[in-house]
């Protein structure tokens, strides 16, 4: 649309959706990119059940996109599902037709893709590779789908291998756009203070070594969302793209893949593949005591053993992912693994107005890793549990 002068990367918000927080601040360009502050509406690593049922576009833009930003525009990147919404909702503005319509006219079909790609309002859903998801190590179960409309402009495409390889082969060829505009997408974004974000418009930007020697740009950009699990890499200059779909959002076939077949498409195999990664993943000799943090995730982690939930450390959302059958998933899968030795903080980052804590379990044999969120009351919001990869 930029490059058809029906809008400028550096137009605001206001233009074309006044009513949103800071509309008059915030440009489409820092939309794409994740610098924009509006808080991203679909944080969790699961499917709530109120996100089973269907919603409408504006009543995410209401609840998301008109309340206060997180921080000021430009000045952080922090990745956020509400700035693709808001993208969406624009192209509509301008176009006149539904967002979906214009991506299957303009993009799609233009390049060879003509199969069913919506997710949510699948004509032919009994065609569709079924999802799954499991507590902690338990069997896998079928993770369930979103209501219409949850996914709009975010991540609503249903896409086959062979399909994602037509858009790889249309960005390598810059058959869509000019060539400003690929220059655009494949380069990063930086604060307004001058800090790298790794993030250009659409893809991680980052350069790589090859097998010939050489640096190479590498465009790239995972998923995971309700039972499945993706990752594609794009080097344009090189001609090449890996393009990996599961449909086990606990899998990590997507990296492991990625470095089986790094030197296929030429580029060096990674330090941190194989045994290097296994070593790297060991906990050192000495652990530093353990912060509130972690003393809170062990207390949970010996509770579930047990097979009990403290409903009231929980949200409302992920109260009702323990279910009885949950519950009895995680008790099962963990008693194998004799006492719990460490519970280790490895990271935390903000994201949707929550802070997110990586953690990880050790056992005498094994380790696992927690994903959590906790919401601003204190109250947590997500507590996956999972292999340590």
């Amino acid at each position: 649309m930029a490059d058809r002068g029906q809008l400028s990367l550096d137009d605001t918000v206001s233009k074309f959706l006044p009513r949103l927080t800071d509309a008059d601040q915030v440009t489409i360009r820092e939309l794409l990119s994740h610098t924009s502050g509006y808080r991203d509406y679909f944080l969790q690593e699961y499917i709530p059940t109120r996100m089973q049922q269907p919603t409408s576009v504006d009543a995410i833009l209401t609840a998301s996109a008109e309340r206060a930003l997180d921080f000021p525009p430009g000045q952080e990147w922090q990745y956020s599902g509400t700035n693709y919404v808001i993208a969406g909702r624009i192209v509509e503005k301008i176009t006149g037709e539904p967002y979906e319509k214009f991506l299957a006219d303009r993009i799609l079909r233009p390049i060879g893709i003509d199969d069913e790609t919506f997710a949510d309002h699948p004509s032919q859903p009994e065609r569709n590779a079924i999802g799954y998801y499991r507590f902690a190590l338990g069997p896998p179960r079928p993770a369930p789908l979103t209501g219409r409309n949850w996914l709009f402009a975010m991540a609503d495409l249903a896409m086959t291998a062979k399909d994602v390889a037509l858009w790889d082969i249309s960005v390598m060829n810059q058959t869509l756009l000019s060539p400003a505009s690929y220059q655009a997408m494949g380069s990063e974004i930086k604060t307004s203070s001058g800090r790298s974000t790794g993030y250009g418009l659409g893809f991680f930007v980052r350069r790589i070594a090859g097998s010939d020697g050489k640096q190479h740009l590498m465009l790239h950009h995972p998923g995971e969302i309700s039972g499945f699990r993706s990752h594609n890499f794009v080097l344009p200059d090189l001609k090449a793209a890996v393009v990996i779909l599961t449909n086990a959002e606990y899998s990590n076939a997507t990296d492991e893949l990625a470095e089986r077949i790094e030197s296929l498409v030429g580029i060096q195999p990674s330090e941190t593949s194989g045994s290097n990664a296994a070593a790297s993943s060991k906990p050192p000799a000495t652990m530093p005591k353990e912060n509130a943090i972690d003393s809170s995730a062990r207390r949970l982690m010996l509770d579930l053993a047990q097979g009990r939930v403290h409903r009231d450390d929980l949200a409302p959302d992920a109260s009702e992912v323990f279910t009885p059958e949950a519950v009895n998933d995680v008790r099962q899968s963990l008693a194998p693994l004799g006492d719990l030795e460490r519970v280790r903080l490895d990271s935390t980052q903000s994201r949707g107005g929550a802070k997110h804590y990586a953690l990880t379990l050790v056992y005498q044999d094994r380790q696992l890793q927690i994903a959590e969120y906790d919401l601003a009351d204190g109250k947590i919001e997500q507590f996956f549990i999972d292999d340590k990869e």
